[in-house]
Parts: structure tokens; sequence; C-alpha cells
């Protein structure tokens, strides 16, 4: 019976005390980086304020005094948000610069950036005037409704398409900079003859000649999206794996991760691993495996934990930075060229 090769083993590659210091250089990277989000986040919110308060008076907007209650505030919106309400036969135009109004009031009054988007009845409203524009038909004053021309349109989508991480790909590397296989290394594979016995010889010969020494790390298995929707992940930063999800039926690889060095097959004999005779031998191993864990593992998957909500914060603010994005976007070509 075969035993396991000591330096085959996930604990072998790295010490205990490397990966707790690459994990806590990581979180540090993380927090970091989250910081940045929140001052960027603030600066834009801040400088959003300054412009509203320089071209509106939103005190006057809601027909209150600077030094009233945030109660006082609140009836005055919702007097004048019921007044020209488009349901109630006033504009878009009015209640969003009221909501607006509110808003500024609201961050001014608490110091607190965004603390009324988690408002429940502010976010009804919200949700409310989005329907509202939704529903209203639009007529778009520059292309023709009679005749669409598709230039024009493709024109309007590229100069005003706002960036996406998905949209990055691996143009550079396909038309230009270094290839990890020299060319004058690949050679014709069949050398115009194919069979089984020619393929599995040429394929044992380049599996021994892509043998790479870089360091694998071994980290514990990730449940799977056991979903059948088409869909990726909001408010990412980089895209990592272009390859096929596992919930389409399409097969497709990553162009980086299927053509780089060391993207080969693994060769099966150099991987040692314990055979057993029976399935009472693998029952009696699997017995003797001990599941508690080391202060080092402990304090390695607490820091990996760490890790992940600081990743998960970080994604959920570039998220809501994209949405603010995308709304001022939408505003301002609404107001370039779509009219009643």
């Amino acid at each position: 019976m075969a035993t396991a090769s000591p330096s085959k083993t996930p604990w072998n590659y790295y010490t205990a005390e490397s990966k707790l210091d690459k994990f806590e250089e990581e979180n540090q990277r993380l927090e970091e980086a989250l910081k940045r989000l929140r001052q960027r986040r603030i600066l834009a919110f801040q400088q959003e304020l300054a412009e509203f308060e320089r071209s509106h008076d939103p005190f006057r907007i809601l027909g209150i005094d600077p030094t009233d209650e945030a109660d006082v505030i609140k009836k005055a919106y919702k007097r004048q948000s019921l007044r020209y309400h488009p349901d109630k036969g006033g504009s878009e135009e009015d209640f969003a610069l009221i909501t607006r109004a509110y808003v500024y009031i609201m961050k001014k009054l608490d110091r607190l950036q965004y603390n009324l988007a988690t408002d429940a009845g502010m976010k009804s409203t919200a949700q409310e005037y989005m329907r509202e524009q939704e529903s209203q038909p639009k007529e778009n004053i520059y292309v023709d409704r009679m005749k669409f021309d598709p230039k024009v349109f493709n024109k309007v989508f590229d100069d005003n398409k706002l960036g996406d991480v998905n949209d990055d790909g691996y143009a550079d590397i396909m038309t230009s900079g270094p290839r990890t296989e020299k060319d004058v290394e690949v050679k014709n594979m069949f050398n115009g003859k194919f069979n089984r016995e020619v393929f599995q010889s040429e394929f044992e010969e380049r599996k021994q000649a892509d043998q790479g020494e870089e360091i694998v790390v071994y980290e514990e298995p990730k449940p799977l999206v056991s979903s059948g929707l088409n869909y990726y992940e909001l408010g990412v930063d980089r895209v990592r794996d272009y390859g096929k999800p596992d919930r389409l039926n399409t097969d497709f690889s990553d162009y980086k991760l299927a053509h780089g060095q060391g993207s080969k097959l693994i060769n099966p004999a150099d991987v040692q691993h314990t055979a057993y005779k029976s399935v009472d031998d693998l029952k009696m191993a699997r017995k003797q495996v001990k599941h508690e864990l080391s202060p080092e593992e402990e304090h390695l998957l607490r820091t990996r934990r760490q890790r992940e909500e600081l990743e998960e914060a970080a994604r959920q603010l570039r998220l809501s930075e994209q949405d603010a994005l995308a709304s001022r976007q939408y505003e301002r070509l609404n107001k370039l060229f779509i009219h009643e």
C-alpha cells in the first residue's frame, strides 16, 4: 500500500506562520483599500452636496427653516412629495428636486453619509419614483422613431457606455506582450498522422516536459453555486476567470488560464497518495483523522473569515458607487436627448 509523500501534503508547502503573515498582509491591504473607497465615496458625496447647494436652496424647496428638527423636515418632505408627485399631476423634475433637497438636508443634519439609503420609507419612495420613470412614455430626439439608424445608436451607446470589469479581457496579452511558451518550442504534434497510440505518446511526452516548480497553496473546499440561472456577481473589482461557470451548458476556458504557464494537466505519476485495499480500510483511516484544529489553524481560519468580510464590504461599497454612477448617468442622458 502506497504512503503519502510529505512533500505533497498541504501544510508542508508553507509553514503556518508564513500563511498567517500572508493573510494578515492581505487583510491590511483590503482594509486600506476599503478605507480609500469610503474616502472617495464621502468626497464624491460632499462634492455633490456642494454642487446642489450652489444651484438650489433646499430649505426653500421644502418650505422649512434651517433650524427645524428632523420630524418637521420629514413632514415637510411628505407634504411636498405628495403635492408634486407625478400621480397627483406634478412633474417628475419637481418631484426629483424635492427628494434631493430632502436627502441633502438630512445628510447635513445627521452628518452621516448615505444614512438615509437604509430608511424603508425613503427606499420605497425611490423605488416608486423609478417605476414611474420607467412607465412614462419617452421619445428620443436624436434617434428617429420612423427611421432607426444603428450607426447613430451605436455612437450614442459607445460615447456614454459605463465601464465594466467584464469588458477587460486579455486583448493586450493576445495581441502583444511576452508569451509564456516560445513558438520555437512548439512543434507539429502529429506530423500528418493521427491515431490513439500517437496521441497518447505525444501527450505523455508533453506532460513530462511541462513540469512546473511553482508552489501550490491548498485551501479548504469552497461551496459551488447550484443555480441554473445565468448571472455574474456585481461589484467585483476584477474578473479572475472568464471561463465557463458551472451553471452554463457551454464549454469554454479562460484564455490566460488555458494558455499560461503551468496550465497543462498534472502528471498522475508524480502524485503520491494512499491506496486502500478495501472500503473498510478507507473507513478505518477516516476514523483516525483528527478534526480538532490547532491554535495556528484556528487563527488562520479567523483571519480568512475577516478577509472575506472585508472583501464583501468592499464589494458592496463598489456596488453602491456603481449604482450611484449609473443613476447620475441616466439622469444626464435623460436631460440630453429624451423629452416627453
